[in-house]
Order: C-alpha cells, then sequence, then structure tokens
C-alpha cells in the first residue's frame, strides 16, 4: 500500500514507543538479539516468603539458542517469530548481602550443591517447590533466581504469574508489570495489548524480485514499479550490464549497473559518476553522504542532486543518464529518448555506489522535481531504490520478520553544534542560517528529538567554547542572538584571530572541554545525547594548510577526521570549493563529515535552507532509539499504532512530516509530527498521585506514561 492510501493518524497521540516492524530483509537472518550473561556477586542471598534463600555461583545463564532458532525450553522459532533477549531486562542483583546461614537442620551438601547451577542451592530449591535440576523451572525465560529478585518478584514456579496469559519474561521485555494483569490500568489484559499480538502474522509490503545472474544481483522493487529492461552488451566478455525500471503511477525512473572493477573508494566513485551525469545539464544542489555499510557488509557512497535541463521526460532522462554512465550498453540498444510522458526542465536524482569486493554497482533513481517535492511517496520510493536494502547477490533470498519495542523507551536526545566561519566574506551565509533559526526548531520539534543547540566561532581564542552565560540551549531566539554577536560580531575574538579560521581545531578542542563531567550542565555535552556538529565555511581550515595548530602541535586531516570519526555521531561540512564558491576549498571538512557518515554540501548552492533541513531530519536519524537488529528492505517496513482501546491497528504512514521514515546509514526507525514519542519524568514512585504529571501513573516504582504508544 503505497503512503497516500494510508490512514494519516490515529485518533489520539500517545506517548512513549513500543514499536515493532514487520519487514523483509534480503540475506539476513531471522530477528533474534543474542542472550546476554548476568554476571553476578560468588554469593547472595534473597528473601521470599519470610525466609532467606543462598545463591551461589558467578554467572546467572540466560536462555540460549541451541544454533537451530530453539530456545532453553526447547522451543523453536519459527519465520517471523518473537524471539527475545529477556536476561537484559533484568536488574542486578544487590551487592553486599550478607551471606545466608545454613537452614537448621539441612542436608550441609545439599545447601552447597547446585545442580542446575541457576545461582539457588538445592536445599533452598526444595523449600521454594522449585526444580533444583532445572535453571527455570516454570520454563518462562527467567531463572528461578532471577524471579526472586525484589526488582522483579515473580512466582518460580508459574510461567505468567499475573495470570494474564503473557508470561514474565515477556512482560518484562515489553514494559509491562509481571504481577499486574493489566498494567496500564485500563482493564485490558496485557496479552491482549496490540503489541503483544501484533508480530502473531508478519506481513509485509509486496516486493517483485528481479535476478541477473550474470550482474550478479537481486534486485527487490516494489510491485508499481514496471517496464523492466536488462541491457546486455554486444559484447560477450564485456564486464558491464545495466537494467532500466519505471513507476508510471509518480513517473520515477530507475536503473542499476554494474561494471567489475578493483579501483577506487565508493566516495571517489560517486563523484566520477556525478560529475558524468552533471554533462548537459546545470546542478542547482548537490548534498554527498558519507560512507556508510550494506546489509551484505560491503562499503557504500551516496548522492543527491537537483538538476535543471531543457524539457524532458522521465523516461528520457533516464536513458540520457544511464548512457552517460555506461554509453556502450544503451547505445547498443538504439537511441530511444523520445518524448513518451510529460516534459519536465528540473529533477531530483539520488545515486549510490556499492563497492563490491571485484565489481561496482551504481544504483540510480530520477523523478520531476514538482513531484519529488509535492508527493512524499516520490522521495521515499527514490529513497528505496537507491539505499541499498533492496540490492544482493544473485542467489540470496529473503524472509520476513517482526521486531517489537518496549513500551516507554527514552525520548531521543540530540545537540547540535554549530562551528561557523567569522570571517567578513561568511555575514551573508551567517544570516540565511541565523533566519532559519525558527524554522530549524519546528523541524527539530515535530521529530520529536529532545535537542540543543551550541554555537562557536572558528578563532583560535575561543577554542570550540561556548559563550559563557548561554551555553547550551533550545531557544531560536538565542540561537540567532549568538550567531549575530558571537560569530558575526565575533564577541571575544583578538583583530588577528577573527581572520583566522580553525573550524576543526576549534572544534576538537571545543569537544574535548565539554566532555569534561566537572562542567556546568550547561556548557557540558549530554553523554547520553547524540552529537551533531555541523561546519560553516568558505576556506578550508587554516591549521591543516599550515600543517600547525595554534598551539604548535602537528595538524593532519587524517588526525581530524580519526578525532571527528570517535567523538561525533555525525558531521556536516557546508563549505566552499575555492573556484565557484568561497575563497579556498574546504576538502578537510568534507573528508571529515564522510568519515563520520555525515554529509556536505556547497556553501553556495540556491536553496540553503533545504539543506538545513536535510541536516534536521538525519540527525533524527543518528539519534533514534528505535535501531532494528538487522537491516530491512526498506520499501517493506510496516508500521502500525494501538487504538485508543489499546488493541486494534491503525496504520502508520510513511511521511516525514507526520508518520515514519527508515535511515539506512543508522539502520534506525524515527517517528515525526504527531506520532513523534514523548518522555515520562521516570521519577521513582509508590502511588500516582507521586508523578509529575495526570498523564502518567506509577508502574513498577517509576513514573511512566499512562498510554504508552504501541507500534507495529
Amino acid at each position: 500500500m503505497r503512503p497516500d492510501d494510508i490512514v494519516s493518524h490515529p485518533p489520539y497521540i500517545a506517548l512513549a514507543a513500543a514499536l515493532v516492524l514487520a519487514v523483509s530483509a534480503l540475506g539476513c537472518d531471522e530477528v533474534v538479539i543474542d542472550p546476554v550473561e548476568l554476571t553476578r556477586p560468588t554469593t547472595h542471598s534473597i528473601e521470599r516468603g519470610g525466609e532467606e534463600l543462598s545463591r551461589a555461583g558467578e554467572v546467572i545463564a540466560p536462555l540460549e539458542d541451541d544454533g537451530r532458532g530453539a530456545n532453553a525450553r526447547g522451543e523453536g522459532n519459527n519465520e517471523g517469530e518473537i524471539s527475545l533477549d529477556n536476561s537484559a531486562t533484568i536488574p542486578a542483583a544487590p551487592p553486599d548481602v550478607p551471606e545466608p546461614e545454613t537452614p537448621t537442620g539441612a542436608d550441609d551438601g545439599a545447601c552447597q550443591l547446585d545442580t542446575d547451577q541457576d545461582g539457588i542451592v538445592d536445599c533452598d530449591e526444595a523449600r521454594l517447590g522449585t526444580d533444583p535440576t532445572r535453571a527455570d523451572t516454570d520454563g518462562d525465560g527467567l531463572t528461578d533466581y532471577e524471579e526472586l529478585l525484589p526488582e522483579v518478584g515473580t512466582d518460580p514456579t508459574s510461567a505468567d504469574t499475573d495470570g494474564d496469559g503473557l508470561d514474565d519474561a515477556r512482560e518484562l521485555y515489553f514494559g509491562f508489570d509481571p504481577n499486574d494483569a493489566s498494567s496500564l490500568g485500563d482493564g485490558v489484559l496485557d496479552s491482549e495489548l496490540f503489541v503483544a499480538t501484533t508480530c502473531d502474522a508478519v506481513m509485509t509490503d509486496p516486493l517483485t524480485y528481479y535476478r541477473s545472474g550474470r550482474g550478479d544481483w537481486t534486485l527487490g522493487l516494489p510491485a508499481i514499479i514496471t517496464d523492466y529492461e536488462l541491457l546486455e552488451p554486444s559484447e560477450a566478455s564485456s564486464s558491464e550490464l545495466a537494467a532500466l525500471f519505471y513507476d508510471p503511477a509518480d513517473e520515477i525512473g530507475g536503473a542499476v549497473w554494474t561494471i567489475e572493477s578493483n579501483g577506487p573508494d565508493p566516495l571517489s566513485l560517486v563523484e566520477a559518476r556525478v560529475s558524468a551525469l552533471a554533462r548537459g545539464a546545470r546542478v542547482e544542489q548537490s548534498l554527498m553522504r558519507g560512507l556508510f555499510t550494506t546489509h551484505d557488509d560491503y562499503i557504500a557512497a551516496r548522492a543527491e542532486l537537483i538538476i535543471s535541463t531543457e524539457p524532458i521526460s522521465t523516461r528520457g532522462l533516464q536513458r540520457r543518464l544511464l548512457g552517460a554512465l555506461a554509453p556502450t550498453l544503451v547505445s547498443a540498444r538504439g537511441d530511444r529518448e523520445g518524448s513518451d510522458g510529460a516534459g519536465y526542465d528540473q529533477f531530483a536524482i539520488e545515486l549510490t555506489v556499492v563497492r563490491r569486493d571485484d565489481a561496482a554497482v551504481t544504483l540510480l533513481a530520477l523523478a520531476p522535481l514538482e513531484l519529488y517535492q509535492a508527493r512524499p511517496a516520490v522521495a521515499m520510493s527514490m529513497a528505496d531504490i537507491t539505499n541499498t536494502t533492496g540490492l544482493a547477490h544473485y542467489n540470496t533470498s529473503n524472509k520476513s520478520s517482526c521486531h517489537p519495542f518496549p513500551i516507554d523507551l527514552e525520548v531521543p536526545r540530540a545537540d547540535f553544534y554549530w562551528v561557523l566561519d567569522q570571517s567578513a566574506s561568511m555575514v551573508t551565509f551567517n544570516n540565511t542560517l541565523r533566519d532559519f533559526a525558527s524554522e530549524f526548531r519546528d523541524h527539530i520539534v515535530d521529530a520529536g528529538v529532545d535537542f540543543r543547540l551550541g554555537v562557536t566561532p572558528m578563532d583560535q581564542d575561543t577554542a570550540g567554547r561556548l559563550r559563557s552565560g548561554t551555553g547550551w540551549h533550545d531557544n531560536p531566539v538565542i540561537f540567532s542572538r549568538e550567531i549575530e554577536e558571537y560569530v558575526i560580531d565575533c564577541a571575544g575574538c583578538s583583530n588577528t584571530a577573527s581572520h583566522a579560521e580553525f573550524g576543526l581545531y576549534a572544534a576538537q578542542e571545543g569537544i574535548e572541554y565539554m566532555s569534561s563531567p566537572t562542567l556546568h550542565p550547561s556548557q557540558r555535552l549530554r553523554p547520553d545525547a547524540a552529537l551533531i556538529t555541523v561546519f560553516m565555511t568558505d576556506e578550508e581550515d587554516n591549521s591543516v594548510e599550515s600543517g600547525r595548530k595554534p598551539d604548535g602541535r602537528v595538524a593532519t586531516s587524517d588526525a581530524y577526521e580519526r578525532f571527528f570519526e570517535s567523538n561525533t555521531d555525525r558531521v556536516f561540512a557546508i563549505t566552499g570549493d575555492g573556484s565557484d564558491c568561497g575563497r579556498s576549498d574546504g576538502l578537510s571538512y568534507r573528508e571529515v563529515a564522510y568519515r563520520s557518515g555525515g554529509a556536505s554540501a556547497s556553501l553556495c548552492q540556491n536553496e540553503l535552507e533545504e539543506v538545513l533541513s536535510d541536516v534536521v531530519e538525519e540527525a533524527v536519524g543518528a539519534s533514534s532509539v528505535l535501531a532494528l537488529p538487522s537491516k530491512p528492505i526498506s520499501s517493506t517496513l510496516r508500521v502500525w499504532t494501538a487504538a485508543p482501546d489499546g488493541v486494534s491497528p491503525v496504520w502508520v504512514p510513511r511521511s516525514r512530516q507526520d508518520g515514519f521514515d527508515y535511515f539506512p546509514e543508522t539502520n534506525t526507525v524515527a517517528l515525526f509530527g504527531s506520532y513523534r514519542s514523548r518522555a515520562s519524568s521516570k521519577f521513582a514512585c509508590s502511588l500516582d498521585i507521586e508523578c509529575a504529571t495526570a498523564d502518567e501513573r506509577c508502574r513498577m516504582g517509576t513514573c511512566e506514561l499512562a498510554i504508552p504508544q504501541q507500534i507495529a
């Protein structure tokens, strides 16, 4: 089903996230989260029913997979079945618990023996009524010892302590109370809630698979894409092969092209292909993305373009562009540019190159710009074609799976660190950013991100620090003021420093300084937030040019690349190129951005606001807490949310305005608009009245949202 046909939003906006995704994946195993060992001190004791029980041994063993999809209970996992890492939700045992005394009259040998190695000695298991030969007596996925922890408090002899039809381990995974049959207090049994039942049947959007043994590809495309045409070379010895395909409803053209290659890295190949595509057209906007890893562990790079040309149909330009890349393949089939379809003079283009061991595979998608901007489905389909999730080797099979996330996940957090060139030549560009402040804030709020903004100039005197008294904030008015006063006016700069641009040096110094835990929170980076660093400059970093930092230490582009790759989540570089734009080429900034998985764009392109909007959207993906365990074919993703009854499903559209979208570089899903998550206070509590708002209730000792969002 296409996004245009989907219900736009649920009748109510739920709050935190319990997300379940139904997907198909190429070349991926079933979604199974690896078990995690829980280590404990050598001996602890716990009390149950007034008795003190001894706990021996060092490791509590979680459920283990036998390699065939069967867990410790002997239950197999069929395709699409949920397999959960239940042990990961169990709190650690409290430290420094007194050594237990041996029960009076008990056999000393039995009270030292722990046959099933679950941490409870056999004589205590006899008193409890648990099986001393089975670590998990009731087969619910929790060991007997884990069930006796005060934080859990379930019955180790009953798989479903509260009798609601959902076993104790699954309740803990979803965030439910295993001792309360209706954890949300709405009278609905936990086992009947949408998130607990939705993966009973896995459904994904339909695909058509196109395979080529000679090209060594399997290409999964949405069923609406038709007119697949294989272009074979006239020479049997040629290493090239390509195919064209077309979506008539949205006028999207696509292509796949493979050629034998042991040559450059994917970034260099993307740059070369962009140059080839730009011949005979004018590039209005370009965004070069950094390296990322595909689902089959190859390295890839992407680019997005907007071009202007004489009026031409999508099919005509599709053939022309492939002809620019593979002229022998297209010329061998004859010139069929023609005028089939309407003519357009502006197009959006997305291109990706995957560097395999002995070949380079190029994915191409294009559509008229007016359709790309007016129909969200067009942009989504183009991303699905080029994000590599639907591309695999010829002999690859696919399978479907369903992945649920627990309720009450944390809201994503991001700190945006703006490192701006303070020189006079940058005033116009900095003013554009200043005027964009309110729109920037609206974008990030719609994405449900808990964000902060920080601004610093590139001079050596401030060394990347935020202005004292301002620091991190979320106010667009303050953001605009900091750009005006701290950057354009360069308050705090010396006369010499105001003409120097040490952007990479300043950012490194600033990040190292702001990482100190002793700083005031207004100056300190949040350890649980994604750090998004944005450079805007029309010159190369002066320390890279000279080979020396202002303090005399050696400076190299490679050292900066390693630092930012390790210490930031994404870097975006908006720079000049030293020819038509800017005073010198900001190459080192772009290399840092690519190394971090970020992107670069030209400072001088017509729609700088579009680039800034893209920074926001990519930051949402980088900060999302909804990380998938394996990479799906993105066009098959289906997402639902629960209706107000907590049981019935409502479709979530794929939209970056009001819905969800997928981010291949981070393999995450993010929610936008009315679907975005909200945070609970997480206050400790024993009663609902102790929680911060009426929207919260006390659940398992913590204030959580009364109606958590359930998405599948």
